[in-house]
């Protein structure tokens, strides 16, 4: 008689329905134990049961749709203490599982989609299905209460819109103490006033928060490596072509992310939309060609008092001997760490050096290329430009003597690079 009777009422309410109020596709996490026995499962562990849920006028009603479990749960609006979602992506560090709200370690192999309403001292906990959003805004609709929301431990709001297969280029120091290039899982959440991005990575958990107002472009470019980005060393070029979105701040530092083919849309319209900022989608590559024409940086604006033994100096010789080589042939990283500096012309001779006008000129064998110098009050510093190679050679003083430190780099189609440690002394 009692299933009867329970029959003919999810008979009866299920006839008056409203489709745009009624949601089918919720689970409820059962933990009595005779329920759940009496569904066949003798061990009466707890389980996700299918449940409809119908918004009514002045009640929530939760009625059972799964096999021999079809309880009716009523929940008034005006008792309802509070309603908290928080969405948990499977593949999260356990640190960050663990931490996020309402988070079930019988599940923590799946995505956690968890719904807890408080009547009183009782929890009705659900799982909502992918697409949770409808669910959410009909009930904050229906009962004019805040929803408490979070994705993968993240705060948010119901306007926001989350992207979850994204990643983030950062440059983080290893165990070793090196630095390490790569891209890491994020969740990025776009908000009405800006976008926060955290890492979902176990060797990066930052979290940062960019103010809309804060941006100064928005670039987007299908490639390999982004244009913004250069070479990086230990990072590499990807094989295949990849959504790049960079994120330049007015204070000029730049923030890489990559994209799905399945989000990239999305969030290129979402914050366009949101930022009120065109994206530009014509980013200029640079090519060998126009790495030849480079010239010699502007001036810096850098007028410390020098080191005083090299205040005066005009021509300077530096004499290099053991350091290190890199290049990439057949795509792979080569390194050579017992290389030594230009065989039998180790020498690099500076002369003309004028620090008012910050030029000198670079002298290596028959070659010779003009040089911007940089004095600071440690030592001296120059750079040379040439077609598509750029030489850097800092020279400083230490207990009455100088040192020497060398790198090179060169572009192209075979690039190149290495740092060579010698002595210094000045001629005049």
């Amino acid at each position: 008689m009692k299933y009867i009777c329970i029959f003919l009422l999810s008979l009866i309410t299920s006839i008056s329905l409203g489709a745009d109020d009624t949601f089918d596709t919720l689970q409820i996490f059962e933990r009595n134990k005779d329920r759940i026995k009496a569904t066949g499962d003798l061990r009466g562990r707890v389980k996700l049961m299918k449940v409809i849920v119908k918004l009514r006028d002045n009640d929530l009603l939760i009625s059972g749709n799964d096999y021999r479990y079809n309880y009716i749960t009523l929940v008034p609006y005006t008792e309802i203490q509070s309603l908290t979602f928080s969405d948990i992506d499977s593949d999260l560090p356990k640190e960050m599982k663990e931490n996020a709200p309402l988070f079930q370690g019988k599940f923590s192999g799946q995505d956690q989609r968890w719904f807890q309403i408080m009547h009183g001292q009782t929890e009705h906990l659900l799982m909502l299905p992918k697409t949770p959003d409808a669910f959410l805004r009909a009930l904050q609709a229906q009962t004019d209460q805040t929803i408490i929301l979070s994705v993968d431990g993240m705060p948010r709001q119901l306007e926001d819109i989350a992207f979850r297969q994204s990643q983030i280029v950062q440059t983080i120091t290893d165990r070793k103490g090196k630095p390490k290039t790569d891209d890491y899982n994020c969740t990025i959440i776009l908000s009405d006033t800006g976008l926060t991005i955290k890492g979902k990575d176990k060797n990066f958990l930052a979290q940062m928060d960019v103010p809309y107002a804060q941006i100064q472009d928005l670039s987007y470019e299908h490639a390999r490596q982004s244009s913004y980005m250069g070479r990086m060393p230990g990072f590499g070029a990807f094989r295949k072509p990849k959504h790049w979105f960079v994120i330049r701040n007015k204070d000029n530092t730049q923030i890489p992310l990559v994209f799905s083919a399945d989000e990239v849309a999305s969030f290129r319209e979402s914050i366009e939309k949101r930022s009120n900022i065109a994206i530009n989608t014509q980013v200029a590559r640079i090519q060998p060609s126009q790495i030849a024409q480079a010239t010699l940086p502007e001036p810096f604006e850098i007028h410390p008092t020098p080191t005083t033994q090299l205040t005066a100096a005009k021509t300077i010789r530096c004499t290099l001997g053991p350091g290190q080589r890199a290049d990439w042939k057949s795509e792979a990283l080569n390194r050579d760490h017992d290389a030594r500096f230009g065989g039998q012309t180790p020498d690099i001779l500076f002369e003309n050096i004028d620090l008012s006008s910050q030029t000198a000129q670079m002298r290596q064998g028959d070659l010779s290329h003009k040089a911007r110098v940089i004095a600071s009050n440690n030592g001296i510093t120059f750079i040379t430009v040439a077609d598509n190679q750029t030489q850097i050679t800092s020279i400083f003083s230490q207990n009455g003597r100088l040192i020497s430190i060398h790198s090179h780099h060169t572009g192209g189609n075979a690039p190149q690079a290495g740092q060579f440690y010698g002595i210094a002394e000045i001629l005049k």
